[in-house]
């Protein structure tokens, strides 16, 4: 009889992991979900020449006649390469290295 209530209680308590451990992997997935969902949001808007909201530091400056600027943000950075012929824009991770 003990030893069916020890197995119950043990099954619970590996039930009950189980649940937290999805829990908190739907959660981050959620999180993740709506990261990438204002980077485009705010990809879109500095592809349209508006300047975005929200971004942690904006770091401008010129390399070999170019102007780059950088919008950092928490996960993912948003760079802008200003040439005399054209616009190209990046969204990297907030890992990648500068121009």
């Amino acid at each position: 009889m003990k030893e069916e209530k020890n197995i119950e209680k043990k099954e619970k308590k590996i039930s009950l992991f189980s649940f937290a451990i999805v829990l908190i992997g739907l959660f981050v997935v959620i999180v993740f979900l709506l990261l990438m969902s204002s980077s485009k949001t705010n990809f879109d808007i500095v592809k349209d020449g508006k300047e975005p909201s929200g971004y942690k530091e904006k770091i401008e400056y010129k390399k070999d006649d170019k102007e780059v600027i950088y919008y950092e943000y928490t996960i993912y950075k948003i760079e802008v390469i200003k040439d005399k012929e054209q616009i190209s824009y990046t969204l990297k991770p907030f890992f990648s290295k500068n121009y």
